[in-house]
């Protein structure tokens, strides 16, 4: 017995599926924000994580509003520039939910690592409740510090020497 509506419900299912599939693409895949600031998920994150291992990975969660994070972004910037790429991986996520607030942020600061704007799961994931909040990982990939408030400088520095050298 033949159902009249098999090709309505055979189109319908066709479409959904492809509108699946395109969100799921969309949201696995950084995509590009403008001004090339990336839009990283959680999933997208931990592969980074995985890629940098043998490398102290550091990871700023920040926003353009906060003004503890601005305060906090130049001495990242000077940590970036006093240790070599190939011991340490600094990354900053920004959880603004407007796009343009971070571009326009990101114009006035000379950042020399990359930032990603979190979109998706990334801060249900990882627990983002309060920023700034650093996240240091070991050369093997295990979180060893979780810091929630602005970072003492010298306390970063030697802690990225500390871990540089096991």
């Amino acid at each position: 017995m033949m159902n009249m509506f098999g090709g309505t419900i055979r189109r319908v299912s066709l479409f959904l599926s492809a509108a699946l599939l395109t969100v799921l693409l969309a949201g696995a895949a950084g995509s590009v924000a403008a001004a090339g600031i990336t839009e990283v998920g959680a999933a997208d994150l931990l592969k980074i994580i995985r890629a940098e291992r043998g490398k102290v990975v550091v990871i700023n969660f920040f926003a353009s509003w906060c003004p503890p994070c601005k305060e906090e972004i130049p001495d990242l910037i000077a940590l970036r520039g006093k240790v070599d790429a190939a011991d340490m991986t600094l990354i900053g996520v920004s959880v603004d939910e407007n796009p343009k607030e971070l571009e326009a942020m990101a114009g006035k600061y000379d950042f020399n690592y990359p930032i990603y704007r979190a979109v998706n799961d990334l801060p249900l994931v990882f627990a983002i409740s309060s920023i700034p909040r650093l996240l240091i990982y070991d050369r093997n990939g295990t979180l060893v510090i979780d810091h929630i408030g602005l970072a003492d400088p010298s306390a970063l520095t030697s802690k990225i020497e500390e871990l540089k050298a096991n």
